[in-house]
């Protein structure tokens, strides 16, 4: 059987749990570049910075070892970071993205394996926005808009959740509209991580876009 639409995926860092891959358990926006914050939480985050007096970056986790390609992030606004090495390579490749716009490390919490010298220079990856949630498979009733009505029926969010599928024109690289850095990809994407051996990344078909049955999903090599 073979797609009717071009395979879709979502990018999504590995469990951190038993992995020898650093983590970051959240940073701190820094004043000159995007924050990622949402408007309703930034005196929130304001306030959270003020009381732990946390400077701008990443704070990593002191547990790991190793750097990771894609660097999980526990507390804040964005899901992961990508190093360097992964945005040379999409670039290389000719991928069209959105922005990418650095994180410094700020620091490791605690004696740790992980040493700052070793570590990449991470961003936070934006693609452009062409996947919009499909509410009406998902059952949830929307306003004259589009918009959908809260609260949102049970469970919230809908699982599966579903996109609507003639708003991808089928880029290697694309985010949901609503949030640019929650990112999704074809197969040509996955190929490019599996070839340059990017760490502590994985891809999940997206529920409404069918998926050959014929064809594994691709994951690349993760192992240390």
């Amino acid at each position: 059987m073979i797609a009717t639409t071009p395979n879709l995926f979502q990018v999504r860092v590995k469990d951190t749990y038993g992995s020898p891959y650093a983590y970051a358990i959240g940073y701190t926006p820094l004043a000159d570049r995007k924050d990622f914050v949402p408007d309703s939480m930034k005196e929130r985050e304001e306030q959270f910075t003020r009381i732990n007096r946390f400077k701008p970056g990443i704070r990593i986790d002191k547990e790991k070892r190793l750097w990771p390609d894609f660097l999980f992030n526990g507390g804040g606004y964005v899901s992961f970071f990508v190093s360097g090495k992964v945005l040379a390579d999409i670039r290389s490749a000719g991928i069209e993205i959105l922005d990418a716009t650095e994180f410094p490390i700020e620091c490791i919490q605690g004696r740790s394996r992980l040493k700052l010298e070793d570590a990449p220079r991470y961003y936070v990856l934006e693609a452009l926005p062409e996947l919009y949630p499909d509410w009406n498979k998902m059952g949830v009733p929307t306003s004259d808009d589009g918009k959908p009505l809260l609260p949102l029926p049970k469970p919230s969010p809908p699982k599966p959740f579903l996109y609507r599928n003639d708003t991808w024109t089928g880029r290697d690289l694309v985010s949901d509209a609503r949030i640019t850095h929650w990112l999704f990809c074809n197969q040509t994407f996955i190929a490019l991580a599996v070839s340059r051996g990017w760490t502590n990344v994985e891809f999940e078909p997206v529920g409404s876009f069918r998926i050959n049955k014929d064809t594994e999903q691709v994951m690349p090599p993760n192992g240390p």
